[in-house]
């Protein structure tokens, strides 16, 4: 192999893939590592002089678990050469993911416990612009968490035991209809499950917690569509199913019960 001519390059994002980067006396490589079961969209940009080669641009979608080469770029003549890339990633596709109009969701901890909203749809605190839709429950830490609905965990990390920011440890399952279930800020070593495995709706899938951007215990759990814009999610109104009604408008302070 070539000696290296600057350096040797990895970029890694929450366990969800690696795009690596080679560079040596000749020119340079780029290539993409999945390292989730979840399908990905990846676009890569390139620009560059005195360089030729392959370059995949435009939208590529990764549905398993592979690596794929992006780019090989050589250069031309001895003269100087230089390049530049930039890429987006969004979980995912875009271009399939239909909300499924009549789902309902089940409450995602254990049949029979009742919890009160700390926040609801559209708070004022967090809930807000691309996470309007998300819910928090006040569960203590240590209670058990539920799939709200059945599918695929394509994310899952419980090593967390940090408080300062972020989502924390977390569990992400997607849908049939191509949404998330997300559920965020589980305790240390709270998560019971793994990437790639298939749940059913009610399953003790974790336990809750306090890490991430947190300052009390609880669940916080949303279900997000993947988007083509800047943002990778945005998240979408669900209906509930408590012991007593199917709720659609979800406000801070009401308790839920689970039949």
């Amino acid at each position: 192999m070539p000696a290296l001519r600057h350096r040797a390059g990895r970029l890694r994002y929450r366990k969800i893939f690696c795009f690596h980067m080679l560079e040596i006396e000749t020119g340079v490589d780029y290539w993409f590592e999945t390292l989730s079961a979840q399908p990905l969209t990846f676009s890569l940009r390139a620009q560059h002089e005195n360089m030729k080669g392959p370059v995949r641009t435009g939208a590529v979608v990764f549905a398993r678990l592979k690596t794929v080469h992006m780019s090989r770029l050589r250069r031309k003549s001895p003269a100087a050469w230089e390049y530049y890339f930039k890429y987006t990633y969004h979980p995912g596709r875009p271009d399939t993911a239909k909300p499924d109009p009549h789902a309902v969701y089940e409450l995602p901890f254990a049949a029979g416990r009742s919890f009160r909203v700390t926040q609801g749809f559209k708070s004022s605190y967090t809930h807000k612009k691309l996470e309007s839709y998300a819910v928090d429950w006040g569960l203590p830490e240590g209670t058990p968490v539920h799939a709200a609905r059945s599918g695929i965990v394509v994310g899952a990390d419980g090593s967390s035991t940090s408080r300062k920011r972020g989502r924390g440890n977390f569990i992400w399952i997607r849908h049939a209809d191509g949404t998330y279930g997300w559920y965020l800020h589980l305790k240390p070593g709270g998560v019971l499950v793994k990437a790639g495995q298939k749940v059913d709706v009610g399953k003790h899938i974790g336990y809750s917690g306090n890490t991430g951007k947190s300052t009390r215990a609880h669940l916080h759990f949303q279900v997000s569509i993947p988007t083509s814009g800047r943002y990778a999610f945005t998240t979408i109104p669900i209906r509930l199913r408590t012991a007593d009604v199917i709720v659609s408008n979800i406000h801070t302070g009401d308790v839920h019960r689970r039949p």
